[in-house]
């Protein structure tokens, strides 16, 4: 039997949508080797923790100029929630322009996905209005489900439209 210990490094957007359902196969096919994770809130502490392997593997954006081995597993996806009547609510798309306009329920400036919402709306021509910014990692779905009437739970996240 091999006993072990590995340690797992992911920003929590994937910790909290993607983490447990590969902790939970890795554990069936590794029951002796214990998985510590370490969650990083913000893009350049998951960067360092990367580049002064804190971890033995990663799961995350790549940090810039990243010359390391890695292997692409798939992508995030964000979703917009309406509120019951707006016209966007029946819609299976949304261009990122259309929500110019809008107030966000955003993530705080020091979380990770709040530099790439940002980023992309300024590839997409504006700089999105947050109505409130929140750094805790569920807060802005279950606001925005408030805000909206639309109850939001947890978004789970999967892998190239693997389910669980």
């Amino acid at each position: 039997m091999v006993h072990g210990e590995l340690h797992l490094a992911a920003v929590l957007s994937v910790a909290l949508g993607v983490v447990p359902s590969v902790l939970a196969a890795w554990h069936r096919q590794h029951p002796h080797i214990d998985v510590v994770l370490h969650e990083y809130a913000g893009l350049d502490s998951f960067a360092r923790a990367m580049t002064e392997a804190t971890a033995d593997v990663a799961i995350g954006p790549l940090p810039e100029n990243w010359d390391g081995p890695h292997h692409p597993l798939g992508s995030e996806e964000f979703v917009v929630l309406a509120p019951p009547g707006d016209p966007l609510a029946q819609r299976k798309t949304v261009r990122l322009a259309e929500l110019a306009d809008r107030r966000w329920v955003q993530y705080g400036s020091s979380h990770g996905l709040a530099g790439t919402v940002e980023q992309l709306c300024a590839e997409a021509g504006f700089t999105p209005h947050a109505a409130t910014r929140h750094h805790a990692r569920l807060m802005p779905e279950h606001l925005a489900g408030r805000l909206t009437g639309h109850p939001a739970g947890h978004l789970d996240g999967h892998l190239d439209g693997q389910h669980p």
